[in-house]
């Protein structure tokens, strides 16, 4: 195996997502999720900020102890509730976080509609979007039930037909967007049903973490 890196994510489900991702690119991976589900995590992001702060700063000490040389934050509520930037220096461990990836996404794309679990999580997105491309128009949804199919186990057919997913893409595509980015670290696992509907390319800033994830480890 290669690098060992921390995923760190909001729950059970997408920290072993995160996990599958990144050891299928040839990492060793230790992961702490936040809580185990969506529920947990929508009153954990509820707490004061300085417990949220201090609870995800000793998951950052339990992957660094068990060897992680980089912190992957692979989960977009959680970046927006928490300065895991601050934290993870003051730790003295780097990291990389889809909000890093969205810097370099909003230099791509001129009108992208983005698919967030919840409005913090898409507030969050579009502001590092905007951050980076002042010009940029970002249509957006919240899609927190599609969070919660996916954590049941439902099919990802089953959840495209239930949750009118082709009809957002058809949205998308009149409203004159230019892409879809998933922005949420669930959405990857309906890519399968979700490229042939679409006109217009799907992102995973996945793909773009990874790219910052090797330059990050080749600075080290």
């Amino acid at each position: 195996m290669g690098t060992k890196i921390g995923i760190i994510a909001d729950t059970a489900t997408d920290t072993a997502m995160g996990r599958d991702y990144f050891e299928s690119k040839g990492y060793e991976v230790v992961m702490r999720p936040l809580k185990e589900t969506s529920p947990e995590c929508g009153r954990f992001f509820q707490e004061p900020p300085e417990e949220r702060a201090a609870y995800v700063s000793a998951l950052i000490d339990e992957v660094k102890a068990d060897g992680a040389r980089i912190v992957m934050i692979y989960a977009n509520s959680l970046c927006a509730y928490v300065d895991v930037d601050r934290l993870c220096a003051e730790n003295g461990i780097g990291v990389v976080t889809p909000f890093h990836a969205y810097q370099k996404l909003g230099k791509a794309f001129k009108k992208p509609c983005v698919w967030a679990a919840t409005g913090g999580a898409l507030s969050g997105i579009e502001k590092r979007l905007t951050d980076s491309n002042f010009n940029i128009e970002i249509c957006g949804v919240s899609l927190l039930p599609v969070v919660e199919q996916i954590e049941a186990g439902l099919a990802p057919a089953q959840i495209v037909a239930q949750s009118g997913l082709k009809e957002l893409i058809h949205f998308s595509e009149k409203a004159g967007c230019d892409s879809i980015i998933l922005g949420c670290t669930h959405f990857p696992s309906l890519m399968q049903e979700l490229l042939p509907l679409a006109g217009i390319p799907v992102i995973d800033p996945a793909n773009t973490m990874l790219e910052m994830l090797r330059e990050s480890i080749a600075k080290q």
